[in-house]
C-alpha cells in the first residue's frame, strides 16, 4: 500500500481574507437572524396566549379533555379575526371537538361563541332582554352577525346613533 501526500495543500486559510469573521460576516449572520426570527408579540398577543394557555391546562388538569387540533386552529384563526379593540373574551374547553369564547360586559350583555371543527361558529347572546342564538358561517372573516352581536355587547362611539 502506498500513499502520496501533496507538498502543497489544497486549500490555504487566510484570515484576513475571510470575510464571514470580519464585521461583513457578522452583519450577515445578524441579518439572517432577523429574518428567520419569529415576529416580536404584542400585548394582545401575549395576552391571547396567557388565556389560550390557561383553558388548556385547566381543561386537561381538571376534567381530562385533550382538544382537537382541528377546533384549536380554528379558535386561533377566530381570535385573529376580531377587531383590536374588543376586549378579549374568557376561553373554556366545552370537549374535546369544541372551544368556547366568552365575553360579559354588565349583567345583561353577554355572549358566547362555540368553535368547533365544522365551518360555522355558535353563538348565544344575551343583550338587555333579547335572545339570540344560532351558527354563522365562518371562513376567515368574522361573521357579520357576530360582529354586529359583538358591537351591541361592547358599543363603541361611533355604533351609537346621535339625534
Amino acid at each position: 500500500m502506498s500513499l502520496a501526500l501533496s507538498a502543497c495543500p489544497h486549500s490555504v486559510y487566510a484570515p484576513a481574507q475571510d470575510r464571514a469573521v470580519g464585521p461583513d460576516g457578522a452583519e450577515l449572520r445578524d441579518s439572517i437572524e432577523r429574518a428567520v426570527a419569529p415576529p416580536e408579540p404584542s400585548d394582545r398577543t401575549t395576552a391571547i396566549l396567557l388565556r389560550v394557555t390557561a383553558a388548556l391546562k385547566k381543561g386537561t388538569d381538571l376534567e381530562g379533555v385533550f382538544v382537537n387540533a382541528s377546533s384549536f386552529g380554528r379558535m386561533c384563526d377566530l381570535l385573529s379575526a376580531l377587531p383590536l379593540d374588543l376586549p378579549l373574551p374568557e376561553i373554556v374547553v366545552e370537549s374535546g371537538n369544541a372551544l368556547g369564547l366568552d365575553w360579559q360586559n354588565g349583567r345583561r350583555r353577554v355572549i358566547s361563541l362555540t368553535v368547533d371543527e365544522t365551518p360555522f361558529i355558535g353563538f348565544a347572546a344575551l343583550i338587555g332582554h333579547e335572545t339570540h342564538h344560532g351558527r354563522a358561517p365562518f371562513a376567515g372573516d368574522l361573521p357579520t352577525t357576530i360582529t354586529d352581536l359583538l358591537r351591541r355587547v361592547y358599543p363603541t362611539d361611533r355604533d351609537i346613533e346621535r339625534p
